[in-house]
């Protein structure tokens, strides 16, 4: 009894130093980031001149450029992989699925460090050009179990007379 009043004490005054050890450097970040000076311990003013430099900067337009463009295409490739290969998990029956769903959901378990070592020394090995391909390739690997378990688990749910229904149409 006396332990879980101590730990209904203790438990909430844990987790808001947590919160604080966690946030309170971004709050820090974000205020100096409004600073006018260069240096980040004296305060010499209110100013956007940060901002105004950085959305000017030709190298960080560049990288949200490329950052959206991989962002969309491997979008809508996991998608459509994901979608694919989890309808056919859960419409089709064919020797070693579960093989098969245990291979496509294995990059949830490997560190993304693992991942992107591994393809960068493939592609490297086998002479492929890095680039956008190599780029979406690697965010594809990343995020196509995502997407099948996502669909796998709604369609498990699916009345499967819907299939028949949709079929007369």
């Amino acid at each position: 009894m006396k332990l879980s009043r101590l730990a209904g004490f203790y438990v909430p005054v844990v987790t808001i130093f947590g919160y604080v050890f966690l946030f309170a450097p971004l709050l820090v970040l974000v205020i100096y980031s409004f600073n006018a000076g260069r240096s980040t311990v004296v305060w010499a003013g209110f100013s956007m001149d940060w901002y105004a430099q950085a959305l000017n900067d030709r190298g960080l337009q560049r990288g949200l450029q490329v950052s959206a463009i991989v962002a969309v295409l491997s979008a809508v490739i996991s998608t459509a992989i994901g979608t694919s290969a989890a309808l056919a998990v859960i419409k089709r029956s064919f020797p070693a699925k579960n093989l098969f769903s245990t291979i496509l959901i294995a990059p949830l378990v490997l560190p993304e460090i693992v991942l992107a070592v591994g393809l960068l020394v493939t592609t490297v090995w086998s002479g492929i050009a890095l680039g956008y391909v190599t780029l979406v390739a690697g965010h594809v690997l990343v995020s196509v179990p995502f997407a099948f378990l996502i669909v796998r688990a709604a369609a498990a749910g699916l009345d499967p007379r819907l299939d028949e229904a949709a079929a007369d149409l």
